[in-house]
């Protein structure tokens, strides 16, 4: 949040806020909605965004990253021992993650793998 606000007054700009909340206590639609790496350990993901969903405006945007499941090194088997350590509920592949949005009403403009080998290790 702090280095967000640094950028919004670098840039002069004055129609942003930013605000880091428990999903539960929204108090407005917001415009876009930015979940990194969350989703993955959240048990019923799906109500999960249903929630978010409700919690957009008209027209607003999500962010959603999230590890997946087509890294090369995890189907080997080399995330097993991290995934539990750090709660990963479960990872995805690109289709389950664009399905999973596209059911909870989402209209998926982009839905890109952006994780690598190189990246991995």
């Amino acid at each position: 949040i702090s280095i967000a606000k640094q950028a919004k007054q670098a840039l002069h700009q004055t129609n942003l806020t930013f605000q880091q909340t428990e999903l539960l206590k929204f108090t407005q639609p917001f415009d876009i909605i930015t979940c990194t790496e969350v989703i993955e350990h959240i048990a019923d993901d799906r109500q999960f965004l249903k929630k978010i969903v409700a919690n957009l405006k008209p027209n607003g945007w999500l962010l959603l990253s999230t590890p997946s499941r087509d890294n090369f090194l995890t189907k080997i088997g080399y995330y097993r021992s991290f995934d539990q350590e750090v709660g990963h509920v479960r990872r995805y592949s690109l289709a389950e993650i664009t399905q999973l949005c596209t059911q909870a009403g989402l209209t998926v403009r982009s839905a890109q793998t952006v994780e690598g080998p190189l990246r991995s290790l």
